[in-house]
């Protein structure tokens, strides 16, 4: 689930164009005792200057009930 916002801010010295927030699930896809799955939450953006564009990307990782992989 992707959550995009179009709304033009001023940060500091930039132009903002986009940011917003993504929801992203993935699992290994293997039989229950050799599954691996895990949620993150993606936040990005992008920000532009008179010079150049740059795009910031950055993820946690949400926390599960049962974790048996914390280190992933």
């Amino acid at each position: 689930m992707i959550r995009n916002v179009p709304k033009i801010f001023i940060f500091v010295f930039f132009k903002v164009p986009m940011n917003g927030v993504i929801f992203n699930s993935q699992s290994a896809g293997k039989s229950e005792s050799f599954s691996i799955s895990w949620n993150r939450i993606i936040l990005y953006a992008g920000l532009e200057c008179k010079n150049g564009i740059s795009y910031f990307r950055t993820w946690l990782r949400s926390p599960a009930v049962k974790d048996d992989y914390p280190n992933i």
